[in-house]
């Protein structure tokens, strides 16, 4: 392949012009998310049964769809939630499971234990889990004084958001706050029992009064007419003006005369509060296939039409676009790959001497680089910070092999001038097998990191995938276009290049007197330690056990933190506070921040509760009104972690709160579990018996300093007002527990007795009782309900009420209720504090073994995924022994290129001391990465002793071994110290974080940095000095057999 490319340049130029014309097309249709596509393995079952508690959502609801769940083939763990009006359960599936075939099973599985369910249940919805659904962009509505806050609502329900659900990319459109219209029909109690009516009955004849239905066909002479009923509502005053009775005397009894109606709006269970005024909030959430920066430009060209069109109603305003972050991300790494690129020129420049080299050589980069899109297009991955991170690492790996080929054409340039061609094709043949093992060896590392199981392997296959196909292209390229480009003729250009070097002759001659002085201080150091190698060989060892133990003292976190400039605040206030107390405290508190932050805040959203039809919400738990959650956006230049000391601080002196403030993860952090909480699970069979431990534990550890926040899932919290029967009296009336339900049901929370319909709108019509009739316990004995003989009675005759207090959410494990608590600790106390409630455990259960605890992080499942990255550590130290042992066909010698790998645990660990990083996942997988990259330089040193080896007799090796290491590793030195840099340099902008998202990257840069240089300055001196000691004892083994022979 080689000599068909260097005597075939055209063809060889067509046919990287057209791999880079596929590229550029492909490039261009990449799909670019700030992180990678994740298929993760969970799907959840949503299923609705309004105003019943959560304890009998369990056994009614949860407890059925979790039997028939537990059918699904694939299923890991079953978790569930039950809470008020909601039932949720979570199917986590093993990983690589079809999420598909899931939801298809489980849609089955779900419509079969319908028929165990009540039957006023709501539609039970199943959705998959995705990572990306979280708002893409967050827009507030500015009416205008011609439009009140009221009607805002519906406006844009009516006019924009038809418009916004269209735009390609979009998957939907959710708005949080301002009233929804709402028909609503107040009955008057004594009326109600005056004429001797039901609201049952009212809302029947309701109904049946607002009815449209076709009556057949009418034929007259040629023509046929469409008969049709039409009955429907056509204004309010015709619903006041509904027949829903006939009195004693005949005359018929109008809706209004038993009520009121008005047009009105729905009770609210959610709200939302932008700097300090309730507001209206829309969050646009895009397809999990979508590009993210298209989507969101297309939002935002949809929105200047839009603020065009309905200005003189409704503008509306970007508060959050997260499209921003991705690309200010991208360009960051992006940047950063440059300027790796610049300096990697530079230091070719620098150490060559020669413009026309240096330049061939870093055409390898953009080649390998759109070789690089190419193949991610094939393959489906999209640019993110993972896979451009990926990109930004190899841009230094990339010119590698091109400068182990080029040296080897120079070499036989200077001994053979005058054959260009020959000197190329065969350059390339001598080093072809060392530069295939080196790459092998980089790639071959990262074939473990695609086999690791949890989202660890799945988050960074992206990152594997690009650093591979990088390094393959840069294989391509070295042995195809590099020998091709260096055998063609300058032309033209000869004298530029000429003109160039002669003015940086200068530099040229101070970078060949370094690169002599090296190689003088570098042979006498190696001439020093061939023959006193037992005290630097143990220096050495002591080296690399530092390294690895310094590893085990480093701090240590999941993932590197980001500077974000969004904070989030979630604060719960009292339980039972309603919707209005709680949006004037938010708007009060937010007020308050604002006055007393200068100029370091931008804007605060609170949303507060949750929309009915709030699915995405819905899938993390219901949320009552005392919930809120607020996102502060800070001003460019505000000092995150600092503001987040004195919000805390403001936060934590709110009586009868509870608050947990942190600064914004991304969607990444979120998936990993990077909130740090610790969760104390109790199972016992007897409820009561858990709900006791809990408590204790909970009261043992509440004034625990080391604890910054703790709740638990076991006292009762929620005020009600409980209702009992007496279910003998119920029989003698002839009435059942549900027809008292469904009283008592109608008369608080209300019906949708039919629908008005207005234009192409549908407004639901809600009959209750009104609220002076309703408003307190004692109003619920006078509810009417109706026997069998139409006689009324009042359910006083058979209920008894009593305050007390709920559970609001009840949690459920692998079909095993339990009782949670959930503790946040100090960074510095959480291993101190685990052991703790571990010692709590242990005492807990020796007292009762009926009790089952377990004490965890929530990150857990995430921590277990990520040990597996040293288990790929390991095995990749083990292929990459394999492979070179079946390339040199040695299983001696193999050995010693790997002992390399130790080495660069001093500089890795030193690294990441200095730069104030921690061993976090970033760090591990460029621990992982170095095992492949260190052994490269053993391998260039190897290739070039067996050479000079291969002509010298058996007998004659050991004695002309000490000068063939120094005149190897002499000739040797600048190739090495050329790749090395130019990845070293290459990374340093990463290593530095230039730029926003850079943080993420960093720690990886600063591994593959630290240990690089340790280790090719260790290997250097290292190798020649073990590859001596093994060939003697070799030799001395073979002697004492010739002699015993």
């Amino acid at each position: 392949m080689i000599r068909f490319c260097v005597n075939r340049p055209i063809a060889t130029s067509m046919a990287f012009t057209a791999m880079l014309l596929l590229a550029l097309i492909g490039s261009s249709r990449l799909k670019v998310n700030l992180f990678p596509d994740i298929a993760f393995p969970r799907i959840s079952v949503i299923t609705p049964y309004s105003n019943v508690q959560a304890e009998e959502i369990e056994n009614l609801v949860t407890r059925p769809i979790e039997d028939a769940l537990s059918a699904v083939p694939g299923v890991r763990k079953l978790r569930s939630i039950s809470q008020e009006g909601l039932s949720i359960v979570h199917v986590d599936l093993e990983w690589g499971s079809s999420t598909d075939s899931a939801i298809i099973q489980a849609r089955q599985k779900v419509d079969l234990a319908r028929s165990v369910l009540p039957q006023d249940t709501g539609k039970s919805m199943i959705s998959r889990f995705d990572p990306s659904r979280e708002p893409i962009m967050t827009l507030i509505a500015r009416p205008s004084p011609r439009l009140s806050f009221k009607e805002t609502r519906e406006y844009i329900e009516r006019n924009v958001r038809p418009l916004l659900e269209r735009i390609e990319g979009v998957a939907s459109v959710s708005i949080q706050g301002g009233l929804r219209r709402e028909i609503q029909v107040d009955i008057d109690r004594d009326k109600l029992r005056s004429y001797n009516l039901t609201l049952s009955r009212i809302g029947q004849n309701l109904d049946a009064s607002n009815y449209t239905f076709p009556a057949g066909a009418v034929r007259k002479g040629r023509h046929e007419y469409q008969v049709k009923v039409k009955g429907e509502f056509d204004s309010v005053e015709s619903i006041k003006n509904a027949i829903v009775a006939v009195g004693e005397n005949g005359a018929p009894v109008t809706l209004k005369k038993v009520g009121t109606i008005q047009d009105g709006f729905k009770d609210r269970t959610a709200t939302a509060v932008h700097n300090g005024k309730p507001a209206i909030l829309i969050l646009i959430r895009k397809e999990s296939d979508a590009n993210a920066v298209q989507t969101a430009d297309s939002i935002s060209g949809a929105l200047i039409d839009i603020n065009n069109r309905f200005d003189e109603h409704v503008t509306f305003q970007i508060l959050n676009d997260s499209s921003r972050h991705i690309v200010e991300s991208i360009n960051s790494v992006i940047m950063s790959a440059l300027l790796g690129a610049v300096i990697a020129f530079a230091v070719l420049l620098f150490f060559l001497a020669d413009i026309r080299t240096s330049v061939i050589i870093v055409i390898s980069i953009p080649v390998s680089v759109l070789f690089t899109l190419l193949l991610m297009f094939l393959n489906g991955i999209s640019v993110n910070i993972i896979s451009l991170g990926g990109l930004a690492l190899g841009t230094g790996m990339l010119v590698d092999n091109s400068i182990v080929v080029i040296e080897s054409i120079q070499q036989l340039r200077e001994k053979n001038a005058g054959q260009p061609v020959e000197n190329a094709i065969q350059g390339a043949k001598a080093v072809s097998a060392s530069v295939i093992a080196s790459t092998a060896t980089s790639v071959i590392v990262f074939l473990p990191i695609l086999f690791v199981p949890g989202i660890a392997g799945a988050i960074f296959k992206d990152l594997s995938l690009t650093v591979t196909f990088s390094l393959i292209g840069s294989l391509l390229v070295s042995l195809t276009l590099i020998p091709m480009l260096s055998a063609l003729p300058a032309g033209p250009a000869e004298s530029v290049f000429r003109r160039i070097d002669s003015m940086l002759r200068p530099v040229y001659d101070s970078a060949d007197g370094l690169v002599t002085l090296l190689q003088t201080s570098y042979t006498a150091a190696l001439r020093r330690y061939l023959f006193n190698s037992r005290t630097f060989l143990l220096i050495i060892t002591g080296l690399s056990a530092a390294g690895i133990v310094l590893l085990y003292v480093l701090d240590r976190e999941l993932f590197p933190e980001t500077e974000a400039r969004v904070i989030e605040m979630k604060l719960t206030l009292q339980e039972g506070t309603n919707i209005d107390e709680a949006e004037a405290f938010i708007a009060g508190l937010q007020r308050h921040l604002i006055e007393t932050s200068d100029t370091q805040l931008r804007d605060i959203t609170t949303i507060i509760g949750m929309e009915e039809d709030d699915t995405e919400s819905k899938m993390k738990g219901k949320r009552r009104p005392h919930h809120t959650e607020s996102l502060i956006y800070l001003s460019d230049g505000t000092d995150s972690s600092e503001y987040l000391k004195l919000l805390k601080e403001t936060v934590e002196q709110i009586p009868g709160t509870r608050s947990e403030v942190r600064i914004q993860g991304d969607i990444l952090q979120a998936l990993l579990g990077s909130d740090r909480k610790i969760q104390f699970d109790t199972e016992a069979v007897q409820r009561k018996k858990a709900r006791s431990v809990t408590d204790d534990v909970q009261s043992r550890i509440a004034s625990d300093r080391r604890i910054l926040y703790l709740s638990g899932s076991s006292r009762a919290s929620i005020p009600e007002i409980r209702i009992t029967l007496d279910r003998t009296r119920l029989a003698a009336l002839g009435l059942s527990v549900r027809d008292a339900a469904l009283a008592l049901r109608s008369a608080v929370f209300g019906e949708v007795s039919t629908i008005y319909r207005e234009q192409d709108r549908e407004i639901d019509v809600r009959l209750r009782f009104r609220k002076e009739d309703r408003s307190e316990s004692d109003d619920l004995k006078h509810i009417p309900a109706s026997l069998q003989d139409d006689r009324m009675v009042e359910l006083s005759s058979f209920i008894t009420s009593r305050n007390a207090v709920g559970f609001e959410t009840i949690l459920r494990e692998d079909q095993r209720r339990l009782e949670r608590i959930e503790i946040e600790a100090h960074p510095d106390e959480e291993a101190s504090l685990m052991e703790d409630l571990s010692a709590i455990k242990q005492e807990l259960e020796a007292a009762d073994p009926a009790i089952q605890i377990r004490v965890q992080k929530t990150n857990q499942a995430t921590m277990d995924s990520l040990k597996n990255l040293g288990l790929a550590f390991l095995l990749s130290s083990v292929l990459i022994y394999q492979l070179l042992a079946a390339q040199f066909e040695s299983l001696i010698h193999p050995f010693t290129l790997i002992l390399s790998i130790p080495m660069m645990f001093a500089g890795t660990s030193l690294a990441l001391l200095l730069t104030g990083n921690t061993l976090n996942i970033q760090s591990t997988i460029g621990i992982v990465m170095l095992t492949g990259i260190v052994v490269n330089n053993a391998i260039v040193l190897y290739e070039r002793i067996s050479e000079r080896l291969d002509s010298i007799p058996e007998t004659e090796r050991i004695g002309q071994l000490p000068q063939i290491l120094n005149e190897a590793g002499r000739e040797r030195l600048r190739p090495i110290l050329l790749s090395t840099l130019t990845t070293i340099l290459a990374l340093l902008p990463l290593a530095l974080k230039i730029g926003p998202g850079a943080e993420m990257q960093a720690p990886l840069a600063v591994v593959v940095i630290g240990g690089l240089t340790t280790s090719t300055v260790l290997t250097l001196i290292c190798f020649p000095v073990i590859y001596y000691q093994v060939e003697k004892a070799l030799a001395s083994r073979r002697q004492v057999g010739a002699r015993k022979s």
